[in-house]
Formats: C-alpha cells, sequence, structure tokens
C-alpha cells in the first residue's frame, strides 16, 4: 500500500475480472442445472458444442460446479463435461457429511470427501442418470 497499491482495486482485478468466453460458457451451462425432486443433487451439463458457442476454454469451467451447491437444500453439485460420444468427466462437490470421493472412486478417480472427479465410460445422457442413481444412495 505504501507504493500506491489500492487494495479494493486488486481484489476486483483478481476477484470478478473473467473472460466474456467463460461468462458465456457459465450462461450455457446454467440452463441445464437440474435439481433431484428431493432436493438434494444438482446436475449441470456441459456438452463439447458449448465451447464454441460460448467461444470459451477448458479452463473456463473453472467454479461452474460449485453453482449448484449454493442452492439451499442442496448437498452434492456434479458438473458432467462431455468428452466425447462414450465418455463424461464428472467433477463433483459435496456439503459436510457427504462423501464424493467414495463415488469417484467407483469410476478410478479421486479427490477428497468434498471435492472429487472422475472419468464414467458413458455418453452425456447415460453418465448423468447412473451418477444420479449412485449419488441418490448416498445422500
Amino acid at each position: 500500500m505504501r507504493a500506491g497499491v489500492v487494495p479494493g482495486d486488486v481484489s476486483l482485478w483478481i476477484n470478478e475480472s473473467s473472460p466474456r468466453g467463460a461468462i458465456k460458457l457459465l450462461g450455457l451451462c446454467l440452463t441445464t442445472l437440474e435439481i433431484t425432486p428431493d432436493g438434494k443433487i444438482a446436475t449441470i451439463e456441459l456438452p463439447k458444442r458449448f465451447f464454441a458457442e460460448a467461444g470459451a476454454s477448458p479452463e473456463d469451467t473453472e467454479g461452474i460446479v460449485n453453482y449448484g451447491r449454493m442452492i439451499e437444500g442442496v448437498l452434492v453439485s456434479a458438473l458432467l463435461k462431455e468428452i466425447d460420444a462414450k465418455s463424461t468427466r464428472v467433477s463433483m462437490r459435496a456439503k459436510p457429511g457427504v462423501d464424493v470421493q467414495a463415488v469417484a472412486a467407483m469410476f478410478g478417480g479421486g479427490g477428497h470427501k468434498a471435492a472429487s472427479g472422475c472419468t464414467m465410460p458413458f455418453a452425456l445422457g447415460e453418465a448423468k442418470a447412473k451418477l444420479v442413481s449412485i449419488l441418490s444412495g448416498v445422500v
């Protein structure tokens, strides 16, 4: 601060500055947000075509998975990213008391109880159905 740095300006630059493509990608992803009937599981889909539509890159997916977990009552949020016609990358975030690491481990993935990921050998829609079925037994 003695050198003239304004903390508020630095905070704004770091925390509130995103590429246009990242915001467009977030918007597209949020249109796919679904919550299970019991309100405990949120899923967000990311088909490959969204990257081109938004002008975004894979780095622009950072933090998208957290939006589902922000919803009152949701215990687990999952972001399902289409890799190709036969595989889907899954990122999961959980509130305390839910172990998503155990779910990720079923598919060779890892992480920790509150944040884990894996690659499922299924197309996006099938991966989502299987994941929700498994998570329903966990929450």
